[in-house]
């Protein structure tokens, strides 16, 4: 068993390796002035645990992913894990209007198709996705210890979701620490994108209350959220987020309401305070034979 890793996760699978004790190569990435992309690893044999971060350039890196699965197959590995712990197009989990492809299912059906037998991946978006597929297995982690502790830690008294999606999360938390959690409602405008929050009431007054979250992206959803806990006279908010993606001035625009955001190292960025190497690699012992 080896692990392949590409550089902008260099950082997790050190970590997975020592955890693991098993070999370690970095995929040889170059891209040209056209936009094509290029990879090459040294392949052996047995099991390679394939390790990137797909995020930013998501399509890049996908490209990339697809060309290295398709070369260790033709130089004689014995099987394929994808350790990603962002999951790209998982936000596209069904059809939303005529003529659109569900997009989840088309990149799982891509692992699939290189043979591919686990995904493991951190806060999946939906885990339904993985009924699109009879392969590869996909394992969800929620690092619901890592934010008990951190919700712990910062003193948190309720935990709220910004809408019903995300509301197991917060339960997950909740239930860890004996806190209560609440969620917002939300609608989305699927023609223009819009979102709009409901604001529910519920009992935050004089209490520090942390959002809890899978993604931020622009961060509107959750400026939205704290501006309605503090209308509803919360003392403190933070946000803890698992895949912090901070397009734009999404990390700004927080910042104007947030007294603290915690994210993960899911994705590359330099203000993650929460590391996933270790459920993640917990994960792969658990479901992965170990052989050489």
């Amino acid at each position: 068993m080896r692990i392949y890793y590409f550089k902008n996760a260099e950082d997790v699978a050190l970590r997975m390796a020592g955890i693991l004790n098993c070999g370690l190569t970095q995929v040889e990435e170059r891209e040209f002035p056209d936009g094509e992309v290029l990879v090459r690893a040294d392949a052996g044999a047995g099991t390679a645990i394939i390790v990137g971060r797909m995020y930013p350039n998501v399509n890049n890196n996908i490209m990339k992913l697809v060309l290295l699965l398709d070369a260790l197959s033709d130089h004689g590995v014995s099987g394929m894990v994808l350790v990603l712990p962002y999951l790209p197009y998982a936000r596209q989990d069904r059809r939303f209007r005529s003529g659109e492809p569900i997009s989840a299912k088309t990149l799982l059906k891509m692992f699939a198709h290189h043979n591919v037998s686990h995904i493991f991946t951190v806060d999946v978006h939906k885990e339904g996705i993985r009924d699109y597929v009879s392969r590869p297995t996909l394992v969800n982690v929620f690092p619901a210890d890592e934010y008990a502790e951190l919700a712990r830690k910062i003193g948190v008294g309720v935990l709220v979701s910004p809408d019903i999606g995300s509301l197991g999360r917060a339960a997950a938390v909740a239930h860890r620490i004996g806190i209560g959690y609440d969620y917002f409602e939300k609608y989305r405008d699927r023609n223009t994108g819009t979102v709009h929050l409901k604001v529910r009431e519920m009992n935050v007054a004089g209490m520090h209350v942390a959002l809890i979250d899978d993604i931020v992206s622009t961060g509107g959803t959750l400026l939205d959220a704290c501006r309605a806990l503090k209308s509803l006279g919360a003392r403190e908010v933070t946000a803890i987020v698992t895949h912090c993606l901070m397009v734009g001035d999404a990390w700004e625009r927080l910042t104007q309401c947030m007294d603290g955001v915690y994210c993960t190292n899911t994705v590359e960025n330099p203000r993650a305070s929460i590391d996933i190497a270790l459920p993640l690699t917990n994960a792969v012992r658990d479901n992965i034979h170990m052989r050489p």
